[in-house]
């Protein structure tokens, strides 16, 4: 494969996350309650109830002293009310789980509304006061959307490919681009054989999805960032550069 056909990056926007606490870490060591229901999930949705009912003194009332420094009721309400307006009317909780990660423990529920998903990362100190609060969209629902973006492609609907694409990127790779890009790209690596993995890694700033693809003659990593549920940017580059 040629260098310069294969690296072929499309615009990567850099963007915020709604995020109270800092960046979140990467869970280690995952651990579910199976059916029962940890201290800290019980805490962690009598946290998220509170914010659907714009409680703001209280929910920050179970914060630690650091996280109630730095995260105000008002700070608080201007991520929630983000989250509304995006992923529309809270709806409630679908499921949660417990994550060991490094020497804390964090409470990871999906929450559901009128319009998206959203994973909840609520992280307690030793205490079981709250650490950290983080909002982020779901892992399983962007990879489905980038194995759709993929699909799209393939059978060469560009317009179905790009209709996610944040206002910058829609300017900046319209259809008729990544239509010419997919075909050099094939020219170069044969026809598109099958999506041997999807996988989503999150970012600061962006949530990643890598979908390995393999084509008659190499393969391809695609790589997808969101912010929210919008693409905010998409590769194309070997997958040995994964």
């Amino acid at each position: 494969m040629k260098a310069r056909a294969a690296a072929t990056a499309l615009g990567l926007t850099p963007c915020l996350v709604l995020a109270c606490g800092g960046t979140p870490a990467p869970a280690k060591d995952v651990a579910t309650t199976g059916t029962m229901t940890s201290a800290e999930e019980t805490e962690a949705r009598a946290f998220i109830d509170e914010l659907t009912r714009h409680d703001w003194t209280a929910a920050t009332k179970r914060f630690s002293r650091e996280m109630a420094e730095t995260e105000s009721p008002r700070r608080l309400e201007v991520a929630w009310s983000r989250t509304e307006a995006v992923a529309g009317a809270f709806v409630g909780i679908d499921q949660s789980r417990l994550v060991s990660e490094d020497r804390s423990r964090a409470a990871l529920l999906i929450g559901r509304f009128a319009l998206h998903r959203r994973t909840f990362r609520v992280v307690f100190d030793e205490q079981r006061r709250i650490a950290g609060f983080f909002i982020r969209p779901v892992a399983e629902d962007l990879e489905a959307n980038v194995r759709a973006i993929i699909e799209a492609m393939v059978r060469g609907d560009m317009a179905s490919a790009t209709k996610d694409f944040d206002g910058r990127m829609r300017d900046a790779v319209p259809p008729a681009k990544l239509e010419t890009t997919w075909k050099e790209l094939l020219a170069n690596v044969g026809e598109f054989v099958e999506i041997e993995n999807v996988r989503t890694k999150e970012e600061p700033n962006v949530s990643v999805v890598l979908a390995t693809c393999k084509f008659a003659r190499g393969r391809v990593l695609v790589k997808v960032a969101y912010r929210r549920d919008e693409v905010a940017g998409f590769f194309l580059v070997p997958a040995e550069a994964s």
